[in-house]
Formats: C-alpha cells, sequence, structure tokens
C-alpha cells in the first residue's frame, strides 16, 4: 500500500473536542506508516498536547480570518518542502487559506474538509462557492451533517463515517 504525506490544519487557540480528534486523526496516520504534520497556531493548547503526544508540529500565527496572504505563503513552504499530497483542514475558516498555499506552492495537494461540528449557516454565495470549489472532499461525522452541508452549501463529494 502507498504511504502518504498528510498535513492537518487546527487554527486558533481553543481546545476541545475537534482539536483532539484531530490530533488523534495524526496520531493514526503515522501509525499506518504515513508521514503526517501538525499546523496549529503558535503558543496554543493545541500545540502542546500535539508536542505532549511527540507529533511533527508548525506553529504559525494566522493574523487575519481570511487571505492572509502571509500565513498562505508559509503554509505553501511547507507543502513544498513536505511534498503534502493531502491536507486536512478542521475550520472552514482556513479553507480560504489552504487554497491560496496550494495555488502558492503550484501542488496538485487535496484538500479535504474534516466538519467536526454543524453550522446550519447559509453558505451559497460567490466566496463559498469557490472555496468548496477548490476542495476536493468533505469528511463528515454523522448523516444530519452530510444533509446540512449539501444544504447549506453548493457542495456534493462526502465521506460519511
Amino acid at each position: 500500500m502507498d504511504k502518504s504525506n498528510y498535513m492537518f490544519i487546527v487554527p486558533g487557540l481553543g481546545f476541545g473536542g475537534l482539536e483532539m480528534q484531530t490530533i488523534f486523526r495524526i496520531s493514526d496516520a503515522i501509525n499506518l506508516g504515513n508521514e503526517a504534520i501538525l499546523i496549529c497556531e503558535k503558543k496554543s493548547r493545541t500545540e502542546e498536547f500535539a508536542l505532549s503526544n511527540n507529533l511533527p508540529v508548525y506553529s504559525l500565527k494566522q493574523n487575519m480570518k481570511y487571505f492572509d496572504l502571509l500565513y498562505s505563503k508559509k503554509l505553501a513552504k511547507i507543502i513544498s518542502k513536505k511534498n503534502i499530497e493531502i491536507c486536512i483542514v478542521s475550520s472552514t475558516q482556513s479553507l480560504s487559506q489552504v487554497i491560496l498555499a496550494k495555488k502558492f506552492a503550484r501542488s496538485n495537494t487535496k484538500i479535504i474538509l474534516y466538519q467536526h461540528m454543524q453550522s446550519g449557516i447559509n453558505k451559497k454565495d460567490i466566496f463559498h462557492d469557490w472555496v468548496y470549489r477548490n476542495i476536493q472532499a468533505a469528511i463528515v461525522i454523522t448523516e444530519r451533517m452530510k444533509l446540512e452541508l449539501s444544504q447549506t452549501t453548493n457542495f456534493n463529494r462526502f465521506y460519511c463515517f
């Protein structure tokens, strides 16, 4: 079986189930023989938790919620340097940053949204259409989340478990 290079992105300073589950997925990927790294906020509890679990961490400061060009350029360098094939993003607000990074890196990296929470917010607009057009899949954890994401966006490529 081929091995892959994964990059997981967890923005912000919060720390709860979403952040812990993402760390566990990084461990799973590594235990299966893949390369996997975490991108998270500097001096966050997520960074501390990942480091205490001996996981590879790149700590970056995101200064803007959307279209932080400096942050995206830093991500692009990591994508190129680590030859990232798959980027798992656990927050919809980070998707635009990763899409820009992929474009800056001129990479074929697959971008996957790993949605842990329901939102219910209508995202059928020009900005979100662009975002969801530029990701390859979404992983959701319930059928209700799948239904909600398909109703609130123009996106339809899901993996539900």
